[in-house]
């Protein structure tokens, strides 16, 4: 695949200047996290990313108050997103659709274990006290807000992708303006062709936004150490941008010795198993 940058958009300064401008635009600083944690003290992941943003800013930022500090984004922390709340497909009876529910999240644990394998740090909202149909904690603000925090301070976002909808679109849009490496796991048929024997598409309007990295498994217990491979090689590269590439169009690139390089590209060509080209289900 003849995978070549023709135009940096963005080169690493230029997408970190991006990133501050968009979070002054939305009002988001550590400042705000700590008024998330204070809330809701009991939450570990809260806890817990504090943590890592006092470790990483104290001494940087001497003796700027903690209110006042910027959020930073880390390389070995991720979000690896689920949506339940409505989750159903149009194939599967309603008798089974617990069951379909059940394999989501089946999936979803493997491929999550996947991400934890090639990262330090993974939050998976699934875990949150927060979904409106079993408890109505935080308001709407805090919610969303517990959420996108989390997306913004690592750099790899994934969703898990399969039924039909997906009901994350709002979290692939977030990590899009914020410039992350999004990558959607969908799986081949879907998890209809499994229970009914219909082959499900998932939603196109997720794998064919422009920059987003498709990643199609077949089977994610089997699957899952080399899924984690895959992830560590696309997100190698210490400095990361935009660019626009022959093949995928306007693209997540690493930098590699100043050179750049498409993400999607590297995926495609080092991982053959885990392209996923909705063209090739057109014609059948």
């Amino acid at each position: 695949m003849d995978c070549v940058i023709e135009k940096v958009i963005l080169n690493p300064q230029e997408r970190e200047a991006e990133i501050r401008g968009e979070l002054r635009k939305d009002g988001y600083n550590f400042g705000e996290l700590l008024k998330l944690e204070k809330r809701y003290h009991d939450y570990e992941p809260l806890q817990e990313i504090v943590c890592c943003i006092r470790r990483e800013l104290k001494e940087k930022m001497g003796s700027l108050p903690e209110e006042k500090w910027p959020l930073p984004e880390f390389r070995d922390h991720a979000y690896s997103g689920l949506a339940l709340t409505g989750l159903k497909s149009p194939l599967i009876p309603e008798e089974l659709q617990a069951k379909a529910i059940e394999k989501v999240k089946h999936d979803h644990l493997a491929l999550r274990k996947a991400v934890e394998s090639a990262k330090k740090w993974v939050y998976d909202p699934v875990e949150a006290p927060f979904n409106p149909q079993y408890q109505l904690i935080g308001g709407d603000t805090e919610v969303s807000d517990v959420d996108a925090l989390m997306v913004l301070t690592g750099q790899l976002f994934t969703l898990t992708n399969l039924t039909a909808t997906t009901g994350g679109g709002i979290e692939v849009r977030l990590a899009l303006t914020y410039l992350k490496i999004p990558i959607v796991f969908v799986k081949e048929g879907g998890i209809a062709l499994e229970l009914v024997g219909k082959q499900e598409f998932q939603s196109r309007l997720s794998t064919g936004t422009r920059r987003v990295i498709p990643f199609q498994y077949r089977d994610a217990d089997k699957e899952k150490d080399k899924i984690a491979d895959a992830i560590h090689c696309v997100t190698q590269y210490p400095e990361i941008g935009v660019g626009r590439c022959r093949v995928h169009g306007n693209s997540v690139i690493g930098f590699e010795n100043g050179k750049p390089r498409c993400l999607r590209g590297i995926l495609e060509d080092s991982f053959k198993e885990f392209r996923y080209d909705f063209a090739m289900y057109m014609n059948k």
